[in-house]
């Protein structure tokens, strides 16, 4: 995976020493996060209240 540190994209796992470092990686190597779609399902509300118990 490429990480950009402000000035310039490295690979992740690479040593410092053997680090080739390119303007910006190829589009095949980058890395999009995946989009999830979160459904809101509404769920009734209850007013029941059940009755105090009796001493």
């Amino acid at each position: 995976m490429w990480i950009f540190d402000g000035e310039q994209w490295i690979e992740e796992g690479v040593r410092e020493g053997e680090a080739k470092p390119e303007l910006t990686p190829r589009p095949e190597q980058m890395v999009y996060p995946e989009l999830q779609v979160v459904e809101v399902v509404p769920v009734p509300k209850t007013n029941y209240v059940p009755p105090l118990p009796l001493p």
